[in-house]
């Protein structure tokens, strides 16, 4: 069973926050109801199996994608500023994809019901070394007093894009449509821990070391719909329900990430510049989501195969609402990034997680 809606963010805390004003639905219509192997008791201990054991999980993963798409508040490539740069990225957030068996007591199960998380945040930034701004470059960076205003760099970025434009770099897949927004407002300022050298240098220069802390707010709304999605309920009886329906999602959220990272790096044969670094963000904020799926329902079992019976047919109807957030108010994470020297113009990729949860970033920028 392929069920793929789960994955497509924006274009598609130690404890789970509890979910909270859940609503769901699970009736059955038709004439041929009555030939399911499923009663309305059965029915509603599904639909209690799959907001406890399922819905929560899409909920945490959606969240935690977001939050760590909201760590990229300047490009890591650069370790210290020392002039005025402007530029684009687009940043995606991804979890870990899993299969979940959803348990259904006194019934049976619901195979790989799958669920994942991916956020993507387009955004445009400015950044500028404060001291580099107000006074111009100084004599010598490496020797600037460790209270100079040369040793303060600040990044504000934001964008509220339609998702509708994306549809030319990522077409919705046969059977498949999405739309809404992701907008993103954020700022970071960075503190020069250790200058670097020259920069001018062809074969080898260190780049010094920074401290940063940041404030980044995320915020999407998902429209997606699939139809011909398969879903396969096995009874404990061995027969299976085979539904297919179409889906119908509206998923939003809102995250305010605050990353502290630190981050080093060094420049090697002019043209390329490395950063390594790492951090912790808390993350505050909740997730909505709304499924609507309707559509036909059948049994089918070994017998009626060998047989060549189709066994009735008949509706079934999911409506299924809930809110929840990040799996933990904290992630800890390990960055890397890659940002290719070329005079004026610099073009950089940048990729930040851990064991559960990562994102990345591509983006250009010009710097004066």
């Amino acid at each position: 069973m392929k069920l793929r809606w789960i994955l497509l963010g924006p274009l598609l805390g130690v404890v789970m926050f509890p979910l909270s004003g859940l609503q769901a639905q699970l009736i059955c219509s038709g004439a041929a109801c009555s030939s399911l192997p499923i009663n309305n008791a059965q029915l509603d201990q599904v639909f209690h199996s799959l907001e406890t054991q399922y819905l929560n999980e899409i909920l945490k993963d959606m969240s935690d994608a977001s939050v760590m798409a909201g760590v990229h508040l300047s490009p890591s490539g650069v370790v210290n500023l020392r002039e005025f740069t402007i530029g684009t990225q687009i940043v995606a957030g991804a979890t870990e994809q899993r299969k979940l068996n959803v348990y259904v007591p006194d019934y049976g199960l619901l195979e790989d019901m799958p669920s994942g998380g991916f956020a993507v945040v387009p955004r445009i930034f400015i950044g500028f070394n404060v001291g580099y701004m107000f006074s111009g470059e100084p004599h010598d960076w490496s020797s600037t007093s460790p209270f100079s205003l040369h040793r303060f760099d600040f990044y504000v970025s934001g964008l509220n894009m339609s998702l509708s434009d994306m549809k030319e770099f990522a077409k919705p897949k046969k059977d498949e449509d999405y739309g809404g927004f992701s907008k993103s407002i954020g700022g970071e300022l960075r503190y020069h821990l250790m200058e670097g050298g020259d920069r001018g240098a062809f074969w080898f220069a260190f780049t010094g070391m920074s401290l940063g802390v940041g404030y980044n707010r995320v915020e999407q709304k998902l429209e997606y719909t699939r139809a011909n999605s398969k879903v396969k309920v096995k009874a404990g009886s061995g027969t299976t329900i085979i539904w297919n329906a179409e889906d119908r999602i509206t998923y939003s959220s809102k995250m305010d990430v605050f990353p502290v990272s630190i981050r080093t790096g060094f420049q090697f044969l002019y043209l390329f510049r490395l950063s390594l670094g790492g951090g912790v963000a808390w993350a505050k904020g909740s997730s909505n989501l709304e499924l609507k799926r309707y559509g036909r329902a059948y049994a089918d079992n070994d017998y009626a195969a060998l047989l060549g019976v189709t066994l009735p047919d008949s509706y079934l109807d999911l409506t299924m609402k809930g809110a929840g957030g990040p799996s933990r108010p904290t992630q800890a994470f390990a960055s890397l990034g890659l940002e290719l020297n070329i005079p004026f113009l610099k073009i950089f990729v940048d990729a930040a997680g851990n064991r559960e949860v990562y994102s990345a970033s591509a983006g250009v920028r010009m710097v004066f």
